[in-house]
């Protein structure tokens, strides 16, 4: 597990760059890292903010400019999650897929916090990925196109209830689509305490 947890540091490394660089179609993800204040490229051990930011007490070594606490905190949520994701899982495959699926959402919550924004690219790598896990594992994952029909049903009529009623737009088409993604893997009676849970987030 000690292996599975630096990988997941170093996936929760990466994430810091995916979720400043995707949504402004930024496809240069593997460009040096460097401080935004003074702009100086981030040595290896710089580069494991879980690290960096205890030694260097949260700021940039070179400007002492102060460092988010997001960096550090996401890159242990991401090692915190692919170790969970192992320890209750059967088999690798449904590890790796347990885990790729709990890195999307990591990706999608901080983007949306951030920018307001949950990319398509997101929904479709969410969907497949359930996708996938219902095909190795088809007993204890069902795949319910009813329940994604029904979603994106309920979702577009909450949405337009709420525009012509309350003139507000309770929700987005992104939030549609993740959510329309997320039930391919509930059945339809899950669906009531699923729209619950999702307007409580």
């Amino acid at each position: 597990m000690v292996l599975v947890f630096i990988i997941g540091l170093a996936f929760g490394s990466f994430a810091n760059v995916l979720i400043r660089r995707l949504p402004r179609n930024d496809l240069n993800l593997w460009a040096h890292s460097h401080c935004f204040n003074c702009t100086h490229h981030l040595r290896y051990l710089e580069l494991i903010p879980l690290i960096s930011w205890c030694l260097q007490k949260g700021r940039c070594k070179h400007c002492n400019h102060p460092i988010s606490l997001l960096y550090p905190l996401l890159e242990g949520i991401t090692a915190i999650s692919f170790v969970v994701c192992f320890k209750i899982s059967s088999s690798l495959l449904t590890a790796f897929l347990l885990s790729l699926l709990s890195y999307l959402f990591i990706l999608v919550i901080v983007i949306d916090l951030r920018e307001k924004l949950i990319l398509d690219s997101m929904n479709i790598l969410i969907a497949l990925t359930i996708l996938c896990l219902h095909v190795i594992n088809f007993k204890n994952v069902p795949l319910n196109f009813s329940s994604l029909l029904a979603t994106v049903v309920i979702a577009l009529g909450l949405k337009i209830a709420f525009s012509r009623i309350k003139n507000v737009h309770a929700l987005g088409d992104g939030d549609i689509k993740l959510m329309s993604a997320l039930s391919l893997g509930l059945d339809v009676d899950q669906l009531p305490l699923w729209f619950i849970l999702s307007g409580k987030v």
